[in-house]
This record gives C-alpha cells, sequence and structure tokens, in this order.
C-alpha cells in the first residue's frame, strides 16, 4: 500500500506542477514489495490488483533504501514533538540525496533471508491449470449455441453480460497464447468485442431468413423496407434511411437491428433508461436509435419503461378503482325510520365553561351525526369528550328517542388531516369497546365499517357534515356558545335539515307535495295532502275524543305515511337511479389486477411520496358484484390496515406479467441443461452455474486429453 500511495502522490504533485519531471524515483525499505514488482508469478488477488496499478505508471523507478535511511519509518513509527524537532533525516531526508546519482547506492537487493523469502513465496499462488473450451457452432440439428453457453435470461444487466462474456474471451485467448497475454482491467476493444458476438447471436436467432435472403440475394419484405445489409463484422445494419450525407455519426446513419422480442434487448432499453436517469419513453426511445433500430420499437420501449421498478415507486399509478357499486338494501327498501343508520363525527367545537369565574376558559365538545339511510333524516348528539362512555350514552340518547337501529355503518379510518387521522383512531377505539360491544350485541346491532380512506364509499353522510359545519358556521360564525346554547342550536340545525327537500321542486304552482325526511317523523307541517272531509255528510258528527275518532286519526295518518312512501319510490328513489356517479381515478393508473402477496406502496396525504410506507396485500375484499374495492395490507412492523386499492401503488406483482401482444418465444434456442453435481455435500450449497461450469470444463479436460493421445 505504501508503493500505490507514493505513486498516486507522484502523479497527484506532477499534475498539480504542471512541470515535465524526467527522473521519478520511489525509494522503498521492502525487498519483499520490490520482489513483487519484478516477480511474473501468480500473485494472491489483494496483491496483484496493486502491482497492476503500480506498473501502470511505466515512467516510475522503484530503489531500495535501508530502514535505518527511510525518513518515512519515523511517521509510522512515531515519536515525541522533541525527538522530532531534533530529528535531521525527517527535515533533510537521507544523506545520500546531496550527492550525484553515481555515488547513489545500486539497486542489488543481495541474499535475501528465509523470512523474506518465505513473505514473498506466501502470496504467490502454485501453477494453475487451464483448459480449452468450445467456441460458438451450429450442431447438426441447425440450433444456435450462445457465445461460450452462457445462460443471457439469467442476467439483469448488459453491462455485466458483456464483461463476463469479455472475461471468458481473454480467458480463453490467455490459454492459447503463450506469450502474449492479456493482463490488467478489460479494455475498450474487449467490451466492444464482447457486445459484437452477442448482437451476432441474437441475430442469427430471431432474423435467420432476412440473413439468408441477404446471403442467397432472394426478395425479403423486411430486407426491402429496412434496406438491411451485412457489414464488414457480420452484423446486420440498416441502411435505407436516406441521411448517408448527413453529419450524423455513422451508428445513427445505420444503426444496427435488434429484435424486439429479445431479452438482450430488453437488457439494453434498461440500460439506456438507466443512463438517462430514467427518462421518459420518447428520450429513452431516442437515445436507443442513435445506435439501434427495433422493429415497433415504441411499444418495446414503453413496456420496458412502464415496467421499471424505480420508476414505479416514483411516478406509478395505483390499481384502478371499479365502478360505483349498486346501493345496498339499507338504502334502497322501506323500514321503520332510523332502523338503518349511518353515523359520524364532526368538531371539536369550543364551548364556554357555565361558571362566572371560568367564563373565559373554553373546552371542546364533538358532535355526533345519526343519518336515517332511508329517509335521510338526520339527529344530532352533542358529547363532551372522544370516551367510549359518552360515545355509548350518546347512542342511547338516540336510540331511546328514535328507536333501536339494527343496523349501523361509520367510517374506522383517517381522514386526510392530521387532526382527522387522531379523531378517527380515537373513533375506532371506542367502537372496539368491550361496553359498547356488549350493548349492541344485547339489542341485535350489527355493525358495519368502511374501508380506511374512502369517504366516497359514505358520500351521503359526508355531505350532511358538510351542510351541518355550513349551518354552523354561517350561524354563529366565531361566537363561543354555552353547552346548553350549542345544544339548542343542534336541535335546530337537525331540524332545518329535516325540512329540506328529497325530490325535484318543479314549477307547476298545483304541486303542493314536497317530500322531506320530516314527512316521515311528524305529520302536520308545510305541504301535507289534505284529506277530504265532507261537512254535509250526515254520518260526520264533530266530537272532541273518542276511540273511533283515535282511530280514524290514526288511520289518515297511515295514509299520509303510505302516500310518502309512495312519493320516496315513484321519485326520490328513482332519482338515485338517475345519479350514476363516476368514481374520479388518477391520471396514471396501473395495468394489474390486485393480488395476494403483491407488494405495494400506501398512499399518505401528509406524507411526501419518498415517505409512503411499503406494504402487502395479504387479503382481498371481493363486494357482492365480485368486484375488489379494497383489500387488507400488512406493513413491516406488523401492523394490519385495510385501504382502497385506489391508495395502493404497486410495485411488484406476485403474478408473473403476461407476455407483450405480439410477442413469441424465439425458436432454435439452445439453452445446458442442469448438470447434478456428484461433490460431496458442502455447508453452504453450490449455485447451479458453478455446477454447470464445473462439469464443462470437466469435459473439456477430459476432450484435450483424448485428442493429445
Amino acid at each position: 500500500m505504501a508503493c500505490v500511495i507514493g505513486t498516486r502522490s507522484i502523479k497527484f504533485v506532477e499534475k498539480q506542477l504542471k512541470v515535465p519531471i524526467k527522473n521519478k524515483i520511489v525509494w522503498c525499505d521492502s525487498k519483499v514489495v520490490l520482489h513483487w514488482l519484478k516477480s511474473k508469478k501468480n500473485l494472491s488477488v489483494f496483491i496483484a490488483n496493486r502491482v497492476n496499478e503500480i506498473k501502470l505508471h511505466g515512467d516510475l523507478s522503484f530503489r531500495y533504501i535501508g530502514t535505518s535511511e527511510n525518513p518515512s519509518d519515523l511517521g509510522t513509527r512515531g515519536c515525541s514533538p522533541g525527538e522530532l524537532k531534533n530529528y535531521k533525516l525527517w527535515w533533510h531526508g537521507p544523506q545520500m540525496l546531496e550527492h550525484s546519482e553515481s555515488d547513489w547506492p545500486k539497486n542489488d537487493l543481495g541474499v535475501i533471508d528465509p523470512a523474506t523469502l518465505e513473505m514473498i513465496e506466501s502470496e504467490c499462488k502454485g501453477p494453475k491449470i487451464v483448459f480449452q473450451t468450445t467456441c460458438q457452432i451450429a450442431n447438426e440439428n441447425n440450433s444456435i449455441n450462445a457465445p461460450y453457453g452462457i445462460e443471457m435470461e439469467k442476467f439483469s444487466s448488459v453491462t455485466r453480460l458483456h464483461r463476463v462474456t469479455a472475461w471468458v474471451t481473454r480467458v480463453i485467448h490467455n490459454m492459447k497464447q503463450s506469450t502474449n497475454k492479456q493482463t490488467g482491467e478489460l479494455s475498450v476493444d474487449e467490451l466492444h468485442d464482447a457486445k459484437m458476438l452477442w448482437i451476432k447471436y441474437v441475430q442469427k436467432i430471431h432474423f435467420q431468413d432476412e440473413i439468408s435472403a441477404i446471403q442467397n440475394r432472394t426478395r425479403n419484405t423486411r430486407v426491402i423496407r429496412l434496406g438491411l445489409q451485412i457489414d464488414h463484422t457480420g452484423v446486420l445494419i440498416c441502411t435505407g434511411g436516406r441521411l448517408e450525407y448527413s453529419d450524423l455519426p455513422r451508428s445513427s446513419v445505420h444503426p444496427i437491428l435488434l429484435p424486439k422480442n429479445s431479452h438482450y434487448t430488453t437488457l439494453t432499453i434498461q440500460h439506456v433508461h438507466k443512463v438517462l436517469f430514467h427518462s421518459g419513453v420518447n428520450h429513452t426511445l431516442a437515445s436507443l436509435r442513435n445506435q439501434f433500430w427495433v422493429p415497433q420499437g415504441r411499444s418495446i420501449v414503453r413496456r420496458v419503461v412502464m415496467s421499471c421498478k424505480i420508476c414505479k415507486r416514483v411516478i406509478g399509478g395505483p390499481f384502478a378503482y371499479p365502478c360505483m357499486p349498486e346501493l345496498p338494501t339499507e338504502r334502497v327498501r322501506r323500514t321503520k325510520i332510523f332502523e338503518n343508520i349511518s353515523l359520524d363525527f364532526l368538531g371539536p367545537l369550543h364551548v364556554k365553561k357555565e361558571n362566572r369565574s371560568d367564563a373565559n376558559q373554553t373546552y371542546k365538545v364533538y358532535v355526533c351525526l345519526l343519518n336515517c339511510m332511508v329517509t335521510r333524516a338526520v339527529h344530532l348528539e352533542i358529547v363532551r369528550d372522544m370516551t367510549a362512555e359518552q360515545f355509548l350514552l350518546a347512542i342511547r340518547r338516540h336510540f331511546a328517542l328514535r328507536g333501536v337501529a339494527k343496523h349501523i355503518y361509520s367510517d374506522q379510518a383517517a381522514q386526510h388531516l392530521l387532526m382527522d387521522k387522531l379523531f378517527q383512531d380515537v373513533f375506532h377505539e371506542m367502537t372496539q369497546n368491550r361496553d359498547v360491544q356488549t350493548y349492541m350485541a344485547q339489542h341485535g346491532i350489527k355493525w358495519h365499517f368502511t374501508p380506511a380512506y374512502s369517504p366516497w364509499s359514505r358520500g351521503y353522510v359526508e355531505i350532511l357534515v358538510k351542510a351541518c359545519k355550513q349551518a354552523l358556521i354561517r350561524t354563529i360564525g366565531k361566537v363561543t356558545l354555552t353547552f346548553d346554547q350549542l345544544s339548542t342550536i343542534l336541535y335546530e340545525v337537525s331540524s332545518i335539515l329535516n325540512s329540506r327537500p328529497l325530490t325535484y321542486i318543479g314549477d307547476d304552482i298545483k304541486s303542493l307535495e314536497v317530500l322531506t325526511p320530516q314527512s316521515f317523523m311528524c305529520l302536520e307541517i308545510t305541504g301535507t295532502p289534505d284529506i277530504p272531509t265532507d261537512l254535509n255528510d250526515p254520518d260526520y258528527t264533530p266530537m272532541t275524543s273518542n276511540r273511533q275518532l283515535l282511530l280514524e286519526s290514526w288511520k289518515k295518518g297511515q295514509k299520509i305515511i303510505d302516500h310518502y312512501w309512495v312519493i320516496w319510490r315513484e321519485q326520490y328513489l328513482k332519482s338515485l337511479r338517475e345519479r350514476r356517479h363516476v368514481h374520479r381515478q388518477n391520471r396514471v393508473l396501473s395495468q394489474s389486477q390486485p393480488s395476494v402477496n403483491d407488494v405495494v406502496l400506501v398512499h399518505d396525504e401528509i406524507l411526501p411520496r419518498g415517505s409512503w410506507r411499503l406494504a402487502k396485500i395479504i387479503e382481498l375484499d371481493i363486494s357482492d358484484d365480485g368486484q375488489i374495492r379494497s383489500a387488507k395490507i400488512i406493513t413491516p412492523e406488523g401492523r394490519y390496515l385495510t385501504r382502497p386499492i385506489n391508495k395502493l401503488y404497486p410495485l411488484e406483482c406476485h403474478d408473473e406479467e403476461p407476455p407483450a401482444p405480439g410477442v413469441a418465444p424465439a425458436k432454435n434456442v439452445m439453452t445446458p441443461p442442469l448438470v447434478q453435481s456428484s461433490d460431496p455435500p458442502q455447508s453452504r450449497p453450490k449455485r447451479a452455474a458453478a455446477k454447470i461450469a464445473q462439469k464443462r470444463i470437466l469435459d473439456m479436460y477430459r476432450k484435450s486429453d483424448s485428442e493429445s493421445e
């Protein structure tokens, strides 16, 4: 390492001074290192790499200096400041440098002691036996072998494929050459030859008809359309672009033809895509056509770019959300009012304390909105806090006033804001309380939860929450009320919301019937249809109170209710059929369908996309119409969540992607079979590629022995 650092330091100083230096000498007090620099034996990998780096600088000469005359030895061993101040060797260097170069000691290492010799030989490897391998040939079945039997499909980088091929080519070259051996890092020519070797291979597989037509001078549509020719290197190029006299590079004027359904083409496009920092389809295709021409290139590049996992994570879209499902039974069938309810919370609201001493202090309260899913009636209950006890009391008050419900629908997840996120988490804990669940079970109540982060699934409640908030804001504004005052305002707000029309109000002056939620709650309201009564009827006898009058009043009320249910069915219910809301989709959507074990990104409105959490789908929730609208996921922390599929961005799909349209498997490709190794079992199993390579080396060794005999 000292010689490597010295070599780098000399080059750095020479570069900074920008002055030519005639002689550059490196003094070293290690005979072992000097012998390694002169040795031609096979050294260990660590030593050989550093020796090769030193030998790259051929204008340096190395000489031996004793340890006692080496000033650098003091820096490695250390000394006190007093000793360093009086140490002449450190400040002036060895005295021999003050004389002429002819008086310097000769570069003679002298006799090597046994200890030094043992250290030198410890880093030298024994002789290696290498064997000859077969090159690419066509067998008797007219199949084409891959270069050196390398399986291209096992590579995920075209650069690595070229480097492995270049190393194998160098090994074969060095086995054939006894003197002119290639060493050091791979050169540009070696990598280019490896690249051309693979291009010729894929062209011979996928363009056999075109090559045969050119060689035999027969007619071929693709040859004529693209002006295909075989250049002096044996590569198929396109010459039909009519840009021969332009100043474009030759590789752009006559690009190399690559097949669209080859793994090598996919690796090449991936390489161009990564070099361009994951640019889009147009940029990637333009850069690719500077050297290659791929039939249907845009569709192939688009497929590769869309399958890039890094691009999926940064700009990929979520799963496509299905169309709105059919309305549930609890919304479209006649039931008792508030039998099927949906609830939500809004707040917090600040109210003043009632004590005069604490009149300037406020505390928070919340509003529980309960909505009848059939009649759209609203009931508002104020709660003092978000504990399970207060929530249960609000439910009991509602049941005592409106009757016990059979089905309750509520939201279980966070809203898009941080305060709503905390609020919804607390609300979910309340509904999971043991007392709440016991009360619900005793009254035969079924609780239904909608997926988190999907407010559109309960839009009929969200719009009432919005209307309630607007009424409060426009009524009290920023005024802080007492608890009783706020309770009174909420009852009035609920009365106003229940008086809203549910059906279309026409321009006909004779239209006196207005269907409102209050129509099902009380009968003496504006717009109630008149029941005809004949005062001249002899059977009509006005009475103040008796059993017959009560029965007639009850029958009259039932007729009015039945009449309102007819209006509800004929006008309101049929108007819901016309409102076919289409869910707003993202601009970019994933083309794959969600499945179990898919790795996804979980959308978060608060965090940037780079900080979204990873998760894995463990269960799919299938709706009654057979569509998938939500999924159960698990995070790396072990948390189980439920999210709508349009909030999940797929990264890796468990199922294999179907092949692109028009892509067929390549023909006449011979892949080497897996060979079972007879080696004894080891603690770490061998890779399949290592077993195949070992088997090929043994076969080549036996073949070389048989030829020598």
